[in-house]
């Protein structure tokens, strides 16, 4: 080896992190983004979750043509062999991702529109027009942040109500706690 020149080792393939399972529709849909962006603007544009069970999923497509049930059964397989199962559904469903992003962006207009200063701004100019309602918080589906729990079998659910067991609460028993005025 000559003097001043460093070996170079050569680099090792990497191999790709592997996924995290999905939590929600909504992660699954976005697991497709960057790997399978076809399949990904179907999911969102023209397919309706019906029930959303791990490892089981139920969608209606708009178009049975396109296939989206399988192709996004076999790309889960590809990411979690034998994990999940995709079947279709003649059930209504929840709207698409698209048109419930949609929606929200129309709520968070209304929501606009209806405020006293802007009512008060567009009466003082007349002409003037309300341009493109932005909500930071809203992820690229035009939807609020999730609210999920960590998928694991070792701990229950953290539930914010009373277990289907517990007893009634009488509004005369918060009453007679406190003490009179």
């Amino acid at each position: 080896m000559e003097a001043g020149y460093a070996e170079v080792e050569p680099e090792q393939p990497t191999e790709p992190e592997p996924l995290t399972p999905p939590r929600t529709w909504r992660e699954m849909v976005a697991l497709t983004w960057d790997k399978v962006p076809q399949l990904h603007g179907t999911l969102r544009n023209a397919v309706h979750l019906v029930r959303f069970s791990p490892p089981d999923v139920q969608i209606r497509l708009e178009d049975v043509q396109t296939k989206a049930d399988r192709l996004l059964q076999s790309f889960l397989e590809e990411h979690f062999p034998g994990q999940w199962r995709i079947s279709l559904s003649t059930a209504e469903g929840e709207p698409t991702l698209d048109e419930q992003g949609a929606e929200v962006v129309q709520l968070n207009r209304a929501a606009v529109e209806a405020h006293p200063l802007v009512k008060a701004i567009l009466d003082a100019f007349p002409g003037a027009k309300i341009g493109d309602v932005q909500d930071h918080s809203l992820d690229e589906y035009g939807l609020p942040p999730e609210i999920t729990a960590p998928l694991t079998e070792d701990s229950p659910p953290d539930l914010e109500f009373a277990p289907l067991d517990a007893d009634f609460l009488d509004e005369d028993d918060l009453l007679k706690d406190q003490e009179p005025l």
